[in-house]
């Protein structure tokens, strides 16, 4: 809860400091009022504060919890939280890029956790509709479970979805990967399937891998839908079913590891006419 928290103002370009090269760990303090604490909460921040560089490690609440406000937000990471590792709610308006999310099943609250968890209120009752809802604009952004046996995991229920979006809440990816999710993304199921909806939630150029299931509405089985528009080659999305060493450069190595993914190299060469 963020009752205990007053925050706020009227210039979405303001300006509340700089937040570099620094690292949280084993935040996220559990309270009988608030529940869980999170690694670090940006409230109502204007466009002009700078974060970037901010790593949140074994967090037991959320890593990073962005109400309202207009964020740019750049080379974050989060490392095995229990809660989700990134939130965006109260009408935030923010960009994420160049970040990082690595989730561990055995790290992961039993309840479950995402990713990216997209809402635009708590409760509708509590919203002015005639406010902005939340709306994400990430790039280069790679959320992965990392398992010695993620079957395993998921069959336990120890693996939750990259992306869950809740009505009212908007986005646009483009050229980031989720990997090894329970499917990669959950729409609340109030959200309407139609063009007016899906053009204000965009995939590009996305690498989907190795989660069970794609894209779906919560708790409706049959996603042909929302496959056919997302699978539509104009996006540019690619889907495949890797293991982590076939799609990352080193995953395993915690001491150098680098999650970008693996391109072979494409040799080009000009030869001489004889």
């Amino acid at each position: 809860s963020m009752d205990m928290i007053s925050y706020g103002g009227n210039d979405p370009q303001s300006d509340s400091g700089i937040f570099k090269f620094v690292r949280i760990e084993y935040a996220g303090k559990r309270t009988k009022k608030y529940g869980y604490f999170n690694g670090l909460t940006l409230a109502g921040i204007g466009s002009q504060t700078i974060i970037e560089d901010v790593m949140v490690t074994y967090c037991q609440g959320n890593s990073f919890y962005v109400l309202g406000g207009n964020t740019a937000l750049s080379q974050l990471v989060s490392f095995r939280s229990m809660k989700n590792d990134f939130v965006f709610n109260y009408g935030a308006q923010s960009i994420l890029t160049n970040s990082l999310a690595v989730k561990g099943p055995y790290f992961t609250s039993s309840g479950g956790a995402s990713g990216i968890y997209l809402a635009s209120y708590d409760s509708v009752e509590e919203t002015d509709p005639a406010k902005k809802g939340t709306h994400l604009d990430a790039r280069n952004v790679t959320l992965l479970t990392v398992s010695d046996d993620l079957d395993a995991a998921i069959e336990v229920g120890l693996v939750s979805e990259a992306l869950y979006v809740k009505n009212d809440a908007t986005f646009s990816f483009t050229k980031s990967v989720f990997s090894g999710f329970n499917p990669a993304v959950i729409l609340d199921k109030k959200i309407s399937i139609n063009n007016e909806t899906l053009n204000q939630m965009t995939f590009s150029n996305m690498y989907f891998n190795n989660c069970k299931g794609n894209i779906f509405t919560e708790d409706v089985p049959n996603n042909e839908d929302l496959e056919n528009w997302y699978g539509n080659g104009i996006f540019q999305n690619v889907y495949s079913k890797g293991s982590d060493s076939e799609t990352f450069i080193e995953v395993r190595d915690l001491s150098k590891p680098d999650f970008r993914l693996r391109i072979n190299k494409i040799i080009a060469s000009n030869l001489s006419e004889d």
